[in-house]
């Protein structure tokens, strides 16, 4: 009798989020930096995530963003000047 191994399962769903920004800027995903812009399709877990971008002598910009499985939220942002 031959047993068979169980089912693998399902792959955690993800959502994506890509930023860009104009002048480019240090973007932050809950509070953790991921790279620079444009971050293209960071993956997520699905549900509320806020979105940072810093540079310097730059007003930072934040948002928080709803996030779908197998979907992706796009922002882009003109970031304003200090002052």
């Amino acid at each position: 009798m031959m047993t068979r191994a169980p089912p693998s399962p399902p792959a955690a769903a993800r959502g994506f989020i890509t930023v860009d920004a104009d002048p480019a800027g240090t973007v932050f995903i809950d509070g953790s930096e991921v790279g620079s812009t444009p971050v293209v399709e960071f993956g997520v877990t699905p549900g509320r995530h806020t979105i940072r971008v810093d540079r310097a002598g730059f007003k930072s910009r934040s948002e928080t963003v709803d996030v779908s499985a197998n979907a992706t939220v796009r922002k882009r942002w003109i970031l304003q000047p200090e002052g």
